[in-house]
Protein backbone atom coordinates (compact mmCIF):
# COMPACT_ATOMS: atom_id res chain seq x y z
CA UNK A 1 0.00 0.00 0.00
CA UNK A 2 1.74 3.31 -1.08
CA UNK A 3 1.00 6.96 -0.79
CA UNK A 4 2.65 9.18 -2.81
CA UNK A 5 3.99 12.92 -1.56
CA UNK A 6 5.70 14.64 -3.86
CA UNK A 7 6.73 17.96 -2.93
CA UNK A 8 6.32 21.38 -5.18
CA UNK A 9 8.15 23.58 -2.66
CA UNK A 10 10.32 21.36 -0.26
CA UNK A 11 10.22 24.40 2.65
CA UNK A 12 6.36 25.01 2.58
CA UNK A 13 4.89 21.55 2.65
CA UNK A 14 7.84 18.80 4.26
CA UNK A 15 6.61 19.29 7.98
CA UNK A 16 2.93 18.55 6.67
CA UNK A 17 3.78 15.26 4.75
CA UNK A 18 5.84 13.73 7.25
CA UNK A 19 3.10 14.26 9.83
CA UNK A 20 0.61 12.88 6.91
CA UNK A 21 3.33 9.68 6.70
CA UNK A 22 3.48 9.35 10.46
CA UNK A 23 0.36 9.28 10.76
CA UNK A 24 -0.30 6.77 7.98
CA UNK A 25 2.34 4.14 8.94
CA UNK A 26 0.16 3.65 11.75
CA UNK A 27 -2.83 2.66 9.57
CA UNK A 28 0.14 0.14 7.70
CA UNK A 29 0.83 2.31 4.69
CA UNK A 30 3.96 3.08 3.45
CA UNK A 31 4.43 6.64 2.41
CA UNK A 32 7.08 8.10 -0.06
CA UNK A 33 8.40 11.86 0.03
CA UNK A 34 10.64 13.62 -2.03
CA UNK A 35 10.58 15.89 -5.06
CA UNK A 36 8.18 15.94 -7.41
CA UNK A 37 10.25 15.43 -10.38
CA UNK A 38 12.41 12.82 -8.34
CA UNK A 39 9.39 11.13 -7.78
CA UNK A 40 7.26 11.19 -11.28
CA UNK A 41 9.03 8.66 -12.85
CA UNK A 42 7.91 5.89 -10.51
CA UNK A 43 4.49 5.98 -10.48
CA UNK A 44 4.06 3.90 -13.63
CA UNK A 45 5.66 1.30 -12.28
CA UNK A 46 3.89 1.33 -8.99
CA UNK A 47 0.13 -0.45 -8.80
CA UNK A 48 -2.80 0.40 -6.87
CA UNK A 49 -1.56 3.83 -5.10
CA UNK A 50 -2.24 7.19 -4.18
CA UNK A 51 -0.95 10.78 -4.95
CA UNK A 52 -1.48 14.03 -2.94
CA UNK A 53 0.09 16.67 -4.47
CA UNK A 54 -0.07 20.56 -4.68
CA UNK A 55 -1.91 22.29 -7.81
CA UNK A 56 -5.01 23.37 -9.78
CA UNK A 57 -7.01 20.55 -11.73
CA UNK A 58 -4.81 22.20 -15.08
CA UNK A 59 -4.19 20.26 -17.98
CA UNK A 60 0.07 20.84 -17.82
CA UNK A 61 3.32 18.83 -16.93
CA UNK A 62 1.46 17.21 -13.90
CA UNK A 63 -1.70 16.01 -14.85
CA UNK A 64 0.50 12.96 -16.52
CA UNK A 65 1.41 11.62 -13.10
CA UNK A 66 -2.37 12.00 -12.80
CA UNK A 67 -3.08 9.70 -15.21
CA UNK A 68 0.03 7.13 -14.80
CA UNK A 69 -1.15 6.56 -10.90
CA UNK A 70 -5.31 6.07 -12.53
CA UNK A 71 -3.62 3.83 -14.77
CA UNK A 72 -1.82 1.32 -12.87
CA UNK A 73 -5.73 1.36 -10.57
CA UNK A 74 -4.93 4.05 -7.78
CA UNK A 75 -6.02 7.73 -6.98
CA UNK A 76 -4.77 11.17 -7.19
CA UNK A 77 -5.73 13.85 -4.81
CA UNK A 78 -4.77 17.18 -5.32
CA UNK A 79 -4.74 21.01 -3.14
CA UNK A 80 -3.72 24.18 -3.96
CA UNK A 81 -1.36 25.26 -1.13
CA UNK A 82 -2.04 28.90 -1.20
CA UNK A 83 -5.90 27.74 -0.77
CA UNK A 84 -8.13 30.58 0.81
CA UNK A 85 -5.46 33.26 1.20
CA UNK A 86 -5.38 34.62 -2.03
CA UNK A 87 -9.34 33.89 -3.09
CA UNK A 88 -10.28 37.96 -2.65
CA UNK A 89 -7.85 38.56 -5.51
CA UNK A 90 -8.35 36.31 -7.74
CA UNK A 91 -12.28 37.49 -7.23
CA UNK A 92 -11.74 40.86 -7.95
CA UNK A 93 -9.22 40.25 -10.84
CA UNK A 94 -11.88 38.00 -12.98
CA UNK A 95 -10.36 38.72 -16.27
CA UNK A 96 -7.50 36.69 -14.44
CA UNK A 97 -8.65 32.76 -14.90
CA UNK A 98 -7.72 31.01 -11.45
CA UNK A 99 -7.72 27.82 -13.45
CA UNK A 100 -6.17 28.28 -16.75
CA UNK A 101 -5.52 24.75 -18.93
CA UNK A 102 -8.62 23.18 -16.92
CA UNK A 103 -10.35 21.08 -19.39
CA UNK A 104 -12.57 17.67 -19.37
CA UNK A 105 -8.90 15.25 -19.24
CA UNK A 106 -7.59 17.44 -16.43
CA UNK A 107 -10.66 16.86 -14.51
CA UNK A 108 -11.22 13.19 -15.36
CA UNK A 109 -7.54 12.65 -13.55
CA UNK A 110 -8.32 14.20 -10.57
CA UNK A 111 -9.78 11.74 -7.94
CA UNK A 112 -10.13 14.48 -5.85
CA UNK A 113 -9.84 17.98 -5.50
CA UNK A 114 -9.50 19.34 -1.84
CA UNK A 115 -10.74 22.65 -1.11
CA UNK A 116 -9.76 25.05 2.33
CA UNK A 117 -13.22 26.30 2.18
CA UNK A 118 -16.69 27.03 0.31
CA UNK A 119 -15.95 29.81 -1.33
CA UNK A 120 -13.06 28.46 -2.89
CA UNK A 121 -14.97 25.74 -4.25
CA UNK A 122 -17.01 28.63 -5.45
CA UNK A 123 -14.15 30.48 -7.39
CA UNK A 124 -13.54 26.86 -8.87
CA UNK A 125 -16.78 26.50 -10.28
CA UNK A 126 -17.31 29.79 -11.75
CA UNK A 127 -13.61 29.34 -13.56
CA UNK A 128 -14.63 25.68 -15.08
CA UNK A 129 -15.70 24.95 -19.05
CA UNK A 130 -19.40 24.14 -18.85
CA UNK A 131 -18.90 20.72 -20.02
CA UNK A 132 -16.63 19.98 -17.07
CA UNK A 133 -18.77 21.71 -14.29
CA UNK A 134 -20.64 18.64 -13.09
CA UNK A 135 -17.73 16.18 -12.64
CA UNK A 136 -15.93 19.38 -11.17
CA UNK A 137 -18.63 19.73 -8.88
CA UNK A 138 -18.99 16.14 -7.99
CA UNK A 139 -14.76 16.05 -7.00
CA UNK A 140 -14.67 19.10 -4.88
CA UNK A 141 -14.08 18.24 -0.98
CA UNK A 142 -13.76 20.74 1.47
CA UNK A 143 -11.32 19.80 4.23
CA UNK A 144 -9.01 21.40 6.91
CA UNK A 145 -5.54 21.87 5.05
CA UNK A 146 -3.17 19.98 6.04
CA UNK A 147 -0.80 22.98 5.84
CA UNK A 148 -3.04 24.23 8.96
CA UNK A 149 -4.00 21.00 10.50
CA UNK A 150 0.40 20.75 11.66
CA UNK A 151 -1.22 24.18 13.48
CA UNK A 152 -3.52 22.84 15.68
CA UNK A 153 -2.77 22.52 19.31
CA UNK A 154 -2.06 19.19 19.99
CA UNK A 155 0.39 19.01 16.78
CA UNK A 156 2.14 22.75 17.40
CA UNK A 157 4.87 21.13 19.39
CA UNK A 158 6.11 19.27 16.52
CA UNK A 159 8.02 22.11 16.42
CA UNK A 160 9.77 22.82 19.40
CA UNK A 161 13.05 21.11 18.98
CA UNK A 162 13.53 23.71 15.74
CA UNK A 163 12.00 26.86 17.63
CA UNK A 164 14.30 26.14 21.04
CA UNK A 165 17.19 25.82 18.70
CA UNK A 166 16.51 29.16 16.76
CA UNK A 167 15.51 31.24 19.91
CA UNK A 168 19.16 30.12 21.76
CA UNK A 169 20.71 31.41 18.50
CA UNK A 170 19.12 34.54 17.44
CA UNK A 171 17.78 35.68 20.94
CA UNK A 172 14.84 37.79 20.85
CA UNK A 173 14.12 39.24 17.17
CA UNK A 174 11.67 40.50 14.42
CA UNK A 175 10.30 37.84 11.92
CA UNK A 176 10.10 39.43 8.52
CA UNK A 177 8.20 37.42 5.78
CA UNK A 178 8.20 37.98 1.63
CA UNK A 179 5.17 36.48 -0.43
CA UNK A 180 6.07 38.44 -3.93
CA UNK A 181 8.53 35.78 -5.02
CA UNK A 182 9.77 38.40 -7.90
CA UNK A 183 12.88 37.12 -7.83
CA UNK A 184 13.57 33.55 -7.81
CA UNK A 185 16.74 31.86 -6.23
CA UNK A 186 19.68 33.03 -8.70
CA UNK A 187 17.82 35.67 -10.41
CA UNK A 188 19.61 39.08 -9.70
CA UNK A 189 18.60 40.85 -12.99
CA UNK A 190 15.91 43.38 -12.20
CA UNK A 191 14.37 43.40 -15.78
CA UNK A 192 14.19 39.63 -16.16
CA UNK A 193 10.83 38.21 -15.16
CA UNK A 194 11.25 34.75 -16.89
CA UNK A 195 11.63 33.03 -13.00
CA UNK A 196 8.25 34.68 -12.21
CA UNK A 197 6.58 33.33 -15.09
CA UNK A 198 8.08 29.76 -14.96
CA UNK A 199 8.34 27.11 -17.83
CA UNK A 200 5.18 26.27 -18.47
CA UNK A 201 3.28 28.81 -18.76
CA UNK A 202 0.67 28.86 -21.71
CA UNK A 203 1.50 31.37 -24.31
CA UNK A 204 -1.57 32.84 -24.65
CA UNK A 205 -0.96 34.06 -20.74
CA UNK A 206 1.97 35.70 -20.96
CA UNK A 207 0.72 39.51 -21.75
CA UNK A 208 -1.56 38.65 -18.55
CA UNK A 209 1.60 37.17 -16.04
CA UNK A 210 3.90 40.00 -17.65
CA UNK A 211 1.34 42.85 -16.29
CA UNK A 212 1.01 40.83 -12.98
CA UNK A 213 4.72 40.99 -12.62
CA UNK A 214 4.96 44.34 -13.24
CA UNK A 215 2.02 44.91 -10.66
CA UNK A 216 3.57 42.35 -8.17
CA UNK A 217 7.20 44.19 -8.53
CA UNK A 218 5.80 47.21 -8.32
CA UNK A 219 4.82 46.08 -4.69
CA UNK A 220 7.46 44.12 -3.33
CA UNK A 221 9.74 47.46 -4.16
CA UNK A 222 7.53 49.34 -1.54
CA UNK A 223 7.56 46.68 0.49
CA UNK A 224 11.36 46.52 0.38
CA UNK A 225 11.68 50.54 1.04
CA UNK A 226 9.11 50.18 4.00
CA UNK A 227 11.56 46.83 5.60
CA UNK A 228 14.75 49.06 4.93
CA UNK A 229 13.58 52.44 6.77
CA UNK A 230 11.94 50.68 10.00
CA UNK A 231 15.45 48.57 10.45
CA UNK A 232 17.34 51.82 10.15
CA UNK A 233 15.09 53.42 12.62
CA UNK A 234 15.94 50.74 15.50
CA UNK A 235 19.09 49.80 15.40
CA UNK A 236 19.06 47.86 18.83
CA UNK A 237 16.52 45.53 17.58
CA UNK A 238 17.39 41.97 15.43
CA UNK A 239 15.28 41.69 12.26
CA UNK A 240 15.28 37.90 10.19
CA UNK A 241 13.85 38.18 6.74
CA UNK A 242 12.93 35.20 5.06
CA UNK A 243 12.07 35.71 1.45
CA UNK A 244 9.81 33.41 -0.67
CA UNK A 245 10.29 29.92 -0.92
CA UNK A 246 12.05 30.32 -3.80
CA UNK A 247 13.17 33.40 -4.02
CA UNK A 248 16.51 35.14 -4.02
CA UNK A 249 18.48 36.15 -0.53
CA UNK A 250 20.95 38.54 -3.09
CA UNK A 251 18.19 40.18 -4.59
CA UNK A 252 16.42 41.21 -1.47
CA UNK A 253 20.30 41.94 0.18
CA UNK A 254 20.52 44.70 -3.32
CA UNK A 255 17.01 45.99 -1.96
CA UNK A 256 16.77 45.93 1.50
CA UNK A 257 21.18 46.67 1.81
CA UNK A 258 23.42 45.49 4.72
CA UNK A 259 22.42 45.88 8.10
CA UNK A 260 24.45 45.11 11.38
CA UNK A 261 21.00 44.43 12.54
CA UNK A 262 19.40 42.43 9.96
CA UNK A 263 19.73 38.69 9.03
CA UNK A 264 18.40 37.48 5.73
CA UNK A 265 17.85 33.66 6.02
CA UNK A 266 16.50 31.12 3.87
CA UNK A 267 16.24 28.23 5.98
CA UNK A 268 13.53 25.52 6.05
CA UNK A 269 10.34 25.72 7.03
CA UNK A 270 8.53 29.45 8.43
CA UNK A 271 6.54 28.29 11.39
CA UNK A 272 9.67 27.48 14.07
CA UNK A 273 10.68 30.64 13.12
CA UNK A 274 7.44 32.33 14.03
CA UNK A 275 7.10 30.01 17.22
CA UNK A 276 10.42 31.92 17.70
CA UNK A 277 9.64 35.29 16.98
CA UNK A 278 8.74 38.26 19.09
CA UNK A 279 6.68 39.66 16.09
CA UNK A 280 5.90 38.83 12.41
CA UNK A 281 5.54 41.25 9.32
CA UNK A 282 4.24 40.29 6.24
CA UNK A 283 2.04 42.15 3.53
CA UNK A 284 -0.84 39.60 2.79
CA UNK A 285 1.39 36.15 2.59
CA UNK A 286 -0.72 33.09 3.78
CA UNK A 287 2.18 32.39 6.66
CA UNK A 288 0.39 35.54 8.47
CA UNK A 289 -2.58 33.11 8.53
CA UNK A 290 -0.18 30.42 9.95
CA UNK A 291 1.41 33.04 12.72
CA UNK A 292 -2.42 34.09 13.61
CA UNK A 293 -3.37 30.52 14.29
CA UNK A 294 -0.22 29.75 15.87
CA UNK A 295 -1.32 33.45 18.15
CA UNK A 296 1.52 35.29 17.03
CA UNK A 297 1.93 38.92 17.20
CA UNK A 298 1.55 39.33 13.64
CA UNK A 299 1.27 42.63 11.92
CA UNK A 300 -0.04 43.41 8.11
CA UNK A 301 1.76 46.48 6.11
CA UNK A 302 -0.63 45.95 2.90
CA UNK A 303 -2.14 49.26 3.28
CA UNK A 304 1.39 51.31 3.16
CA UNK A 305 2.00 49.38 0.15
CA UNK A 306 -1.35 50.56 -1.18
CA UNK A 307 -4.33 52.14 0.33
CA UNK A 308 -6.96 51.70 -1.69
CA UNK A 309 -6.26 47.53 -2.09
CA UNK A 310 -9.68 45.76 -2.35
CA UNK A 311 -8.31 42.76 -2.78
CA UNK A 312 -6.66 42.06 0.53
CA UNK A 313 -5.39 38.58 1.53
CA UNK A 314 -7.52 37.14 4.43
CA UNK A 315 -4.22 37.02 6.45
CA UNK A 316 -3.81 40.72 6.13
CA UNK A 317 -7.62 40.80 7.08
CA UNK A 318 -7.04 38.88 10.47
CA UNK A 319 -3.57 40.46 11.53
CA UNK A 320 -2.80 43.73 13.54
CA UNK A 321 -3.43 46.58 10.43
CA UNK A 322 -0.32 49.02 10.32
CA UNK A 323 -1.16 51.92 8.06
CA UNK A 324 1.87 53.76 8.08
CA UNK A 325 5.81 54.05 9.52
CA UNK A 326 5.27 55.66 12.85
CA UNK A 327 2.51 53.58 14.02
CA UNK A 328 4.46 50.13 12.69
CA UNK A 329 7.89 51.47 14.58
CA UNK A 330 5.71 51.91 17.80
CA UNK A 331 4.28 48.45 17.58
CA UNK A 332 7.83 46.85 17.09
CA UNK A 333 9.03 48.62 19.69
CA UNK A 334 5.92 47.55 22.05
CA UNK A 335 6.24 44.28 21.38
CA UNK A 336 9.65 43.95 21.48
CA UNK A 337 10.51 45.47 24.73
CA UNK A 338 7.11 45.51 26.75
CA UNK A 339 4.94 42.72 25.70
CA UNK A 340 5.56 39.62 27.59
CA UNK A 341 6.23 36.61 25.14
CA UNK A 342 6.05 33.09 26.83
CA UNK A 343 9.29 30.93 26.44
CA UNK A 344 9.17 27.68 24.87
CA UNK A 345 8.45 25.70 28.30
CA UNK A 346 6.03 28.00 29.21
CA UNK A 347 3.71 27.84 26.08
CA UNK A 348 3.91 24.26 25.75
CA UNK A 349 2.58 24.07 29.38
CA UNK A 350 -0.09 26.29 28.25
CA UNK A 351 -0.41 23.68 25.02
CA UNK A 352 -0.41 20.84 27.58
CA UNK A 353 -3.24 22.41 29.57
CA UNK A 354 -5.20 23.10 26.60
CA UNK A 355 -5.17 19.05 25.58
CA UNK A 356 -6.07 18.34 28.89
CA UNK A 357 -8.78 20.45 29.33
CA UNK A 358 -10.03 19.36 25.87
CA UNK A 359 -9.38 15.60 26.44
CA UNK A 360 -10.80 15.44 30.97
CA UNK A 361 -13.95 13.27 30.04
CA UNK A 362 -12.10 10.97 28.09
CA UNK A 363 -8.38 10.31 28.98
CA UNK A 364 -8.67 7.05 27.11
CA UNK A 365 -8.70 9.59 23.37
CA UNK A 366 -5.02 10.19 23.87
CA UNK A 367 -4.51 6.18 22.55
CA UNK A 368 -6.04 6.71 19.49
CA UNK A 369 -4.53 9.55 17.24
CA UNK A 370 -7.95 9.56 14.89
CA UNK A 371 -10.01 10.26 17.91
CA UNK A 372 -7.75 12.78 19.63
CA UNK A 373 -7.47 14.76 16.37
CA UNK A 374 -10.85 14.95 15.53
CA UNK A 375 -11.54 15.92 19.18
CA UNK A 376 -8.71 18.48 18.77
CA UNK A 377 -10.38 19.77 15.53
CA UNK A 378 -13.59 20.11 16.93
CA UNK A 379 -12.76 22.13 19.84
CA UNK A 380 -10.49 24.45 18.09
CA UNK A 381 -12.15 25.18 14.90
CA UNK A 382 -14.57 27.24 16.34
CA UNK A 383 -12.49 29.98 16.26
CA UNK A 384 -10.78 28.91 13.08
CA UNK A 385 -14.60 29.54 11.72
CA UNK A 386 -15.27 32.57 13.82
CA UNK A 387 -11.80 34.00 12.09
CA UNK A 388 -12.92 33.69 8.39
CA UNK A 389 -16.79 34.34 8.95
CA UNK A 390 -16.22 37.64 9.84
CA UNK A 391 -14.13 38.55 6.96
CA UNK A 392 -16.40 36.81 4.17
CA UNK A 393 -19.73 35.56 5.12
CA UNK A 394 -19.63 32.77 2.50
CA UNK A 395 -15.88 31.60 3.62
CA UNK A 396 -16.27 28.84 6.26
CA UNK A 397 -12.67 26.18 7.04
CA UNK A 398 -14.29 22.50 7.23
CA UNK A 399 -14.01 20.14 10.84
CA UNK A 400 -13.20 17.19 8.48
CA UNK A 401 -8.97 16.20 8.45
CA UNK A 402 -7.57 16.22 5.00
CA UNK A 403 -4.88 13.60 6.96
CA UNK A 404 -7.83 11.07 7.65
CA UNK A 405 -9.72 11.92 4.23
CA UNK A 406 -6.09 11.00 2.71
CA UNK A 407 -5.43 7.86 4.97
CA UNK A 408 -9.08 6.29 4.60
CA UNK A 409 -8.88 6.97 0.36
CA UNK A 410 -5.60 5.03 0.21
CA UNK A 411 -7.14 2.13 2.35
CA UNK A 412 -9.92 1.85 0.48
CA UNK A 413 -7.99 0.36 -2.29
CA UNK A 414 -8.43 -3.55 -1.79
CA UNK A 415 -5.84 -4.73 -4.65
CA UNK A 416 -2.70 -4.04 -2.87
CA UNK A 417 0.84 -5.38 -3.84
CA UNK A 418 3.91 -5.97 -2.10
CA UNK A 419 1.97 -6.03 1.26
CA UNK A 420 4.09 -8.12 2.89
CA UNK A 421 7.73 -6.22 1.90
CA UNK A 422 9.30 -4.47 4.75
CA UNK A 423 10.05 -0.99 4.63
CA UNK A 424 13.94 -2.09 3.50
CA UNK A 425 12.42 -3.81 0.93
CA UNK A 426 10.05 -1.21 -0.09
CA UNK A 427 12.91 1.31 -0.19
CA UNK A 428 14.99 -0.69 -2.48
CA UNK A 429 12.49 -1.36 -4.66
CA UNK A 430 11.90 2.41 -5.00
CA UNK A 431 15.89 2.96 -4.98
CA UNK A 432 16.37 0.43 -7.87
CA UNK A 433 13.21 2.28 -9.95
CA UNK A 434 14.48 5.37 -9.31
CA UNK A 435 18.10 4.05 -10.94
CA UNK A 436 16.36 2.83 -14.19
CA UNK A 437 14.18 6.07 -14.77
CA UNK A 438 15.53 9.55 -16.13
CA UNK A 439 15.05 12.70 -13.91
CA UNK A 440 13.93 15.56 -14.81
CA UNK A 441 16.69 18.21 -14.21
CA UNK A 442 15.56 19.96 -11.17
CA UNK A 443 15.30 23.65 -10.87
CA UNK A 444 18.19 25.60 -9.07
CA UNK A 445 15.59 27.10 -6.25
CA UNK A 446 13.72 24.42 -5.83
CA UNK A 447 16.33 22.00 -4.76
CA UNK A 448 16.36 21.33 -0.83
CA UNK A 449 18.49 18.09 0.86
CA UNK A 450 18.71 17.50 4.50
CA UNK A 451 20.81 15.99 6.62
CA UNK A 452 19.51 12.30 7.47
CA UNK A 453 19.69 12.64 10.90
CA UNK A 454 17.50 15.83 11.07
CA UNK A 455 14.54 14.39 8.96
CA UNK A 456 14.69 11.90 10.99
CA UNK A 457 14.90 13.65 13.55
CA UNK A 458 11.56 15.15 12.21
CA UNK A 459 9.46 11.83 12.09
CA UNK A 460 10.53 11.16 15.57
CA UNK A 461 8.81 14.84 16.69
CA UNK A 462 5.66 14.02 14.17
CA UNK A 463 5.61 10.40 15.99
CA UNK A 464 5.87 12.14 19.53
CA UNK A 465 3.12 14.90 18.50
CA UNK A 466 0.44 11.93 17.20
CA UNK A 467 1.31 9.51 20.25
CA UNK A 468 1.55 6.44 17.86
CA UNK A 469 3.75 4.10 17.15
CA UNK A 470 7.17 4.30 15.76
CA UNK A 471 7.10 3.87 12.34
CA UNK A 472 10.29 2.37 10.33
CA UNK A 473 12.22 5.37 8.55
CA UNK A 474 14.42 5.56 5.35
CA UNK A 475 15.74 8.49 4.01
CA UNK A 476 17.35 7.69 0.53
CA UNK A 477 19.69 10.64 0.42
CA UNK A 478 21.23 10.51 -2.63
CA UNK A 479 17.99 10.77 -4.36
CA UNK A 480 16.30 12.94 -1.32
CA UNK A 481 13.20 10.71 -1.22
CA UNK A 482 12.03 9.81 2.63
CA UNK A 483 10.44 6.60 2.84
CA UNK A 484 7.91 5.86 5.98
CA UNK A 485 5.96 3.08 6.83
CA UNK A 486 5.52 -0.22 8.86
CA UNK A 487 4.47 1.34 12.41
CA UNK A 488 6.38 -0.97 14.87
Amino acid sequence: MALFLPIHIWDREIDSRILLAVAASSEGITSVIGHEYNLSEIYKYHKYSTLFRHGRPRNNYRIKWNHDIISKGGITTIVDEEGSNDLEFHVHNSKRSYLPGVDRLSTKLCSKILTWCTAQEKLIKENTPTDCIKEMSNKLSCKLNTRLEILLPMNQNYYSRRSNIISEFFGKFVLISDNFGVKGFGDFDNNDSSGFLGNDIDNNRVAELQEQYQETKKRSEIFGSIIRKVIKMNPDILFVFRPHPVGSTIAWSKQIGEHRNLYIIYKETVDPWIHASRIMIHAGCTTGLQGILLNANVLDISHMIDPENKAMAISSKISNIVHNLDELNQKIRDAYYKTKKMNNKEREEDQIKIIENQNKSNQSLMKNYQEVFNSVVQSTNSSIKGINQCIHPSLHLSEESSIIDIINDTKKLDKIIRKEKSINEEANYILNTLKNTSNRQLSKGKIQSFDSQEILKRVSDATKVLQCKTPQSVYLKSHNVLIVGGAT
